[in-house]
């Protein structure tokens, strides 16, 4: 009898024990089951939300590419063929600059969605080996493209003592609607990049050049920096260096679209 008892009392004990073991273990999954259910619905959430901004994301993107493909901007590297333009000390020619420079700028403005034409894409010119008509030539190409923006695209020389000036420049045609507005984001965009100083907008009054006088569309022209100075001249020669002034340059022309705050 007294044995059956204390089995009894062991019984008792033991699942008393085991309540105590098993009860908060059951309560513990069951909380852990709630958690993972709201840290799963959470996360749902925060997926529809990531997808919800993308499809938003990609909408706008493609309003955007929609609305560059109405504009058509021209490039025009300046010099080529017969004409080297200047020259450093270490012999890196103007044309060979300008062209790599123009060549980024449009595939730049071309991943934005912006049709882009060129007066040349290569060393090999179309035109006859003179000045007049180089210029004239390049003039004729800008007003039958009916572009939005023409840009043109050279390195500047002093003979200075030393070789001490350098710096940007951005000119524009006074002739010409919209062309000085133009001019000012492409200051803008250079001086924001800073890898030379800006000596600021000049206009067709201070010289004559053929290209803004004779273009009938917004044009124009970017002195990207001073081939006869070292220092500019490393950075215009520089792969790295071109691809920071193609950015500046793209910038500064898409905002003057309305197409990059």
């Amino acid at each position: 009898m007294k044995r059956n008892i204390v089995q009894r009392h062991a019984i008792f004990f033991t699942l008393i024990v085991l309540c105590f073991l098993i009860v908060p273990a059951i309560r513990e999954s069951y909380a852990q089951d709630r958690m993972d259910k709201k840290e799963a619905q959470r996360q749902q959430k925060l997926m529809e939300e990531y997808q919800k901004q993308q499809k938003q994301k990609l909408a706008k993107e493609k309003q955007r590419k929609q609305k560059a493909a109405k504009f058509k901007v021209m490039l025009d590297a300046g010099h080529g063929g017969y004409d080297a333009g200047s020259e450093s000390k270490e012999g890196k020619k103007e044309k060979d600059i300008t062209l790599s420079i123009t060549l980024k700028t449009g595939e730049l403005l071309k991943q934005e969605g912006v049709q882009v034409l060129y007066t040349r894409e290569s060393d090999t010119v179309s035109w006859k080996s003179n000045n007049v008509d180089d210029l004239n030539t390049r003039s004729r190409m800008a007003n039958a493209s009916q572009a939005d923006i023409f840009v043109s695209i050279h390195t500047n020389y002093s003979d200075e003592a030393k070789d001490k000036t350098a710096g940007s420049e951005v000119w524009y045609s006074t002739r010409q609607s919209g062309s000085k507005k133009i001019a000012e984001h492409m200051e803008l965009a250079l001086r924001a990049d800073g890898y030379t100083k800006s000596r600021g907008l000049r206009d067709d009054r201070e010289a004559f050049l053929s290209l803004l006088y004779y273009n009938q569309i917004p044009s124009i022209l970017v002195e990207t920096g001073f081939i006869s100075n070292p220092k500019d001249a490393s950075i215009l020669s520089d792969a790295k260096g071109q691809e920071r002034i193609a950015q500046a340059i793209s910038t500064g022309i898409l905002k003057a679209l309305g197409l990059k705050n």
